[in-house]
């Protein structure tokens, strides 16, 4: 089965994906007056929304006075733009109308990051209300005067506003343009790749036309592409340059003699309460030490101030919590060096940590025992409110070497079916209790990968890591490399809700896209655990346009019903969806329906039904049969054909009636 997938997961998530291209390129800016900038043939930008732009810019160091990445419309008319000021170091964004000079670019009051890529999307809607996003984060929204491009030679052009020469110095790559508002979701989710096809996308500037020279092509091939030329044209000579914008299914390598290390910041649902939590990172170690080696954990500037952070050893697998070492030595073969390794630590909230190797159990750490890690409690969080580190403890005294991937954490104490059907499946970032999702897969592996320091985090935390400054992303050292063979996902779910009607369950759904697909299996459950198909519905199969989807479960079960999704392709492998929950009390929006079953046959329901008493009677009022419903359902055959009436007791003493007819 053919497996693509697109962040940011997405994810997740479930995202479509884009192959790594051999020519991927950016626009290199030189900043030199009216040099090094792209053109356009028509104003491009949707100026009534609502629109979203979007772009990846990289910047060396904030210069003095105004830069501008995209820029369509008249200096002084109220164009769309965005850039930095170089005098505050925010960025800009349009024009401020209530400025008494004219053409004072609008100040968001939002720091232009500088000396790394980051991706700035805008967004804005009929009403003037406009959004701005770093890396799929919203950081700031307020109320604008609109945006009115006017053309007559102003075009839309990138790296400059050529009418007061506001070129920018640096790099851009994949601009795009909506005549739709992207969701928070949907902008994570493409950070590094959207399908050309994808409906409202006006033009897509890919940037990867250094073989054609001075030029760069619109690669929308959308329904809403622009219609006129747009195609770009640089002026006074075209300037590439390499690019790691793109996605890839990725790891990161770290050398383990400098402090190599992705940090995250403080986040408090990282901090294992008595619930427990699951902590699961793939490793590739290349060489082992007696010395520990940290994989991820909450730390501080101090070992005392540790929340919980997990090691391996050639020799053994520990776990420091800010004041004791708990340890147990495992055999060589379960963490061999050079091979891919999937581990799960499982923390069960009072006084142990169970680790998983491939799915398999390999050890406790500090429940039983009287051996090395044994014998004594180890209580997990004894420090709370530390930031998130993987590859190496804050001082670089316990780095790692070799490569990690798909590091996860879990507020819940995840199974061992639950860890082996994760293990090695790509996650969406939407799943039920997932907290933190890093797994690494943008880049260009193993080779110049300068300036692309921010991790994104997958799920709704949005807890972006940065890597250290010690990494080079220049070699196959400390840089991002192949992955660990995670299987990314073929199905992009864009939404999947549960909604009560008629003491029905209406379930629908939409996919983004699809890839082998072959159908999809409605699961339902009663305690969110144990789940049994309901029905299922045929797949697309191959799409890359949104398909929707519905279902209705006619017969809910008392109380709260779980209701999940499962997808199979072609070669019958599967994923799942979110769970979504409705609750349907007893009493309500119970009735009785019946339908003939075949022949002389027909089945009564009781929507909501358990074992509730029921009586027939023929027309003129006979008893013809009495007893308890199954499952809320009985079968009424082997009688003449005429009307009968099924009268029904609920649990809440309500009384039910219905006239059935048997042919």
């Amino acid at each position: 089965m053919k497996k693509n997938f697109t962040l940011f997961p997405l994810c997740v998530l479930l995202s479509l994906s884009f192959a790594a291209s051999a020519q991927n390129s950016a626009l290199n800016l030189d900043g030199l007056g009216t040099d090094h900038y792209v053109s356009t043939q028509n104003d491009i930008i949707p100026t009534s929304g609502p629109a979203t732009v979007e772009l990846w810019a990289y910047v060396p160091s904030i210069a003095g006075g105004v830069h501008q990445f995209v820029y369509d419309g008249t200096s002084g008319s109220l164009p769309f733009s965005i850039g930095y000021d170089g005098g505050t170091g925010n960025i800009i964004v349009g024009e401020d109308a209530t400025n008494p000079t004219p053409g004072t670019p609008f100040d968001t009051g939002i720091p232009m990051p500088a000396g790394q890529w980051v991706n700035i999307a805008v967004t804005y809607d009929n009403s003037g209300n406009v959004a701005l996003y770093l890396n799929g984060v919203q950081k700031t929204t307020f109320s604008t005067f609109g945006f009115s491009t006017t053309g007559g030679g102003t075009f839309l052009q990138i790296g400059a506003q050529t009418t007061a020469t506001q070129v920018m110095t640096g790099r851009i790559d994949e601009l795009r343009i909506w005549n739709v508002i992207r969701t928070p979701r949907e902008l994570r989710n493409g950070l590094f790749g959207v399908d050309p096809a994808s409906p409202g996308l006006v033009a897509y500037y890919q940037m990867n036309d250094n073989t054609a020279g001075t030029t760069i092509a619109n690669n929308s091939t959308s329904p809403d592409a622009f219609t006129g030329n747009a195609t770009g044209t640089w002026v006074n000579g075209a300037a590439w340059v390499a690019s790691p914008i793109q996605f890839g299914n990725n790891a990161i390598n770290v050398n383990g003699a400098t402090n190599d290390q992705v940090k995250m910041g403080v986040n408090s649902a990282y901090d294992f309460t008595a619930a427990g939590g699951t902590v699961e990172v793939m490793v590739y170690p290349t060489s082992l030490t007696t010395n520990n080696s940290m994989l991820v954990g909450t730390r501080g500037a101090t070992f005392s101030n540790t929340g919980y952070s997990f090691h391996i050893s050639s020799g053994n697998v520990s776990v420091w919590n800010s004041s004791s070492l708990a340890y147990f030595t495992y055999n060589p073969t379960d963490i061999p060096l050079n091979t891919w390794t999937a581990l799960a630590f499982v923390y069960n909230g009072s006084n142990n940590t169970a680790v998983y190797a491939n799915g398999n159990l390999i050890g406790n750490l500090g429940l039983l025992g009287t051996g090395p890690g044994g014998g004594f409690t180890e209580q997990l969080s004894a420090v709370t409110g530390q930031p998130l580190i993987i590859g190496s403890d804050e001082n670089s005294a316990e780095s790692f070497t070799g490569s990690i991937d798909e590091v996860r954490i879990w507020s819940s104490q995840l199974t061992p079916l639950q860890i082996q059907t994760n293990m090695g499946n790509g996650l969406t970032g939407t799943e039920p209790n997932l907290v933190g999702l890093w797994n690494f897969n943008e880049g260009n592996p193993g080779n110049n990968n300068q300036f692309l320091t921010t991790v994104p985090d997958r799920t709704y935390t949005a807890n972006d890591g940065t890597l250290s400054a010690s990494m080079t992303l220049t070699t196959a050292v400390s840089n991002f490399v192949v992955n660990s063979g995670i299987t990314p996902l073929p199905v992009n779910f864009t939404s999947f809700t549960a909604t009560a009607q008629d003491g029905q369950a209406l379930l629908q759904w939409q996919t983004a896209q699809e890839q082998n697909s072959r159908d999809y299996s409605i699961e339902r459950s009663a305690d969110g655990v144990n789940y049994k198909s309901i029905g299922s519905v045929p797949a697309a199969g191959n799409s890359t346009l949104p398909s929707n989807y519905s279902f209705v479960d006619a017969l809910p079960l008392n109380g709260t019903n779980y209701y999940r999704l499962k997808e199979s392709d072609l070669d019958n492998k599967y994923l799942y969806s979110v769970v979504r929950s409705l609750n349907f009390s007893l009493g309500s929006g119970q009735k009785l329906v019946w339908f003939q079953s075949g022949g002389s046959a027909v089945e009564v329901n009781l929507l909501q039904g358990s074992n509730e008493l029921y009586t027939i009677t023929d027309i003129s009022g006979r008893t013809i049969q009495q007893g308890q419903l199954s499952s809320g359902k009985l079968y009424l055959s082997q009688v003449p054909g005429g009307i009968y009436v099924v009268k029904v007791t609920t649990l809440t003493g309500t009384r039910l009636t219905t006239k059935v007819l048997v042919k």
